[in-house]
């Protein structure tokens, strides 16, 4: 029995059965799953955030995110195919760094299992690899895009707006939108 879930009526021994009560089994149980926990979390946020960086380069270079069809984990083994240049450079990245080596790792291990099973689909596998973790993320970056231009243009003491459209060589239309600012 626990002083904690039967009531204390001694409080001059108070510190002391705290003392007890921290030390005890389950409390030590509970703090060592929160601590392994709190690790987790900090290699997958390690782990995003390489690949928000992979993803804000490619952008920036102008680069197309996917490859074909070989976006499976469990082929991310195999050198001769080309993955895409999103994973291509997740698999040379991870030869660098330590947390993202175990996570692609882990993933590779975990699709080839489930992939050997014949599962259809990714069941629970979370990889942040993903066409939709992918996705995500561009929007996220997107928005954040956008809301910086609206709030420098909103500062700005005047601003002018060009807006150019030009067909391609399937007759769709692209727009430019050139802004102006002046402070």
């Amino acid at each position: 029995m626990n002083s904690f879930t039967t009531g204390l009526n001694d409080w001059r021994h108070v510190h002391q059965r705290i003392k007890e009560h921290e030390n005890n089994i389950g409390n030590l149980l509970f703090d060592n799953q929160n601590r392994l926990q709190r690790e987790e979390v900090k290699k997958c946020r390690q782990v995003l955030d390489q690949i928000i960086n992979v993803i804000k380069l490619i952008g920036k270079c102008g680069l197309s995110i996917r490859g074909k069809r070989n976006e499976a984990a469990y082929l991310l083994n195999n050198e001769s195919v080309d993955h895409g240049n999103f994973l291509e450079l997740i698999i040379l990245l991870s030869k660098y760094y330590v947390v993202l080596n175990e996570h692609l790792n882990s993933v590779k291990k975990k699709s080839e299992n489930q992939h050997n099973r014949n599962s259809k689909g990714r069941g629970n596998l979370v990889t942040f690899l993903s066409h939709y973790t992918t996705d995500n993320i561009i929007n996220i970056i997107s928005n954040l895009i956008k809301s910086t231009i609206s709030k420098k243009i909103k500062e700005a003491n005047m601003f002018s707006v060009l807006l150019d459209t030009t067909q391609d060589i399937s007759v769709m239309d692209q727009c430019s939108i050139f802004v102006l600012l002046i402070f």
